[in-house]
């Protein structure tokens, strides 16, 4: 993953701006530049085999958010409340994608933590003032996000204004109706 994440990010000619190194979610915070402008989890937090694991990957990004005082954006599936979810979803939403793709779906919902416990964990956190949304349609993804990065020096950019591409658009409209109360743009 992290090679095929390297060649996108070459190809897209963010290669300078972005650095990917494999880790330990929850042991990483010492690894990071004093200097980070933001940390994002996406679609990584059901990973985690447990409820301790996942307040320990909580602590590590809240020491890396105190140190350098940057924007954070965790964004992952919410398990499901009722238990057919996970075997129903993937067959309605992504009917023709390949068997296997279906079934990590199945079990990434399975393994998601609930809207409830992240954020339970997250006010627990010394992460503040930590927001936090469950999707309106299909309860099924969670975002939590706090702050603007913390912009150091003249002349940095660290947004910049890029025009969308077709499909991208039609993808970011999809977000926008799950998010409406989340500044995406």
């Amino acid at each position: 993953m992290i090679s095929v994440g390297r060649k996108f990010l070459t190809e897209l000619e963010l290669n300078q701006r972005v650095e990917l190194r494999l880790g330990d979610m929850t042991k990483f915070s010492d690894q990071i530049p004093e200097q980070i402008h933001a940390v994002s989890c996406v679609f990584a937090l059901h990973h985690l085999p447990s409820y301790d694991a996942l307040t320990s990957c909580i602590q590590e990004i809240a020491r890396v958010r105190q140190r350098s005082g940057c924007a954070v954006w965790l964004f992952d599936f919410t398990r499901p409340r009722h238990p057919r979810t996970p075997y129903v979803f993937p067959e309605i939403l992504t009917p023709e994608t390949p068997l296997e793709f279906r079934i990590d779906t199945r079990n990434s919902l399975m393994a998601s933590f609930s809207f409830e416990e992240l954020c339970s964990v997250l006010t627990h956190s010394s992460i503040e003032p930590m927001q936090h949304r469950c999707a309106r349609f299909m309860q099924l993804y969670q975002a939590h996000w706090v702050g603007e990065p913390t912009i150091n020096g003249p002349g940095h950019h660290l947004w910049q204004s890029t025009e969308l591409g077709q499909q991208a658009h039609k993808d970011f409209q999809l977000l926008r109706n799950l998010f409406p109360a989340v500044p995406l743009d």
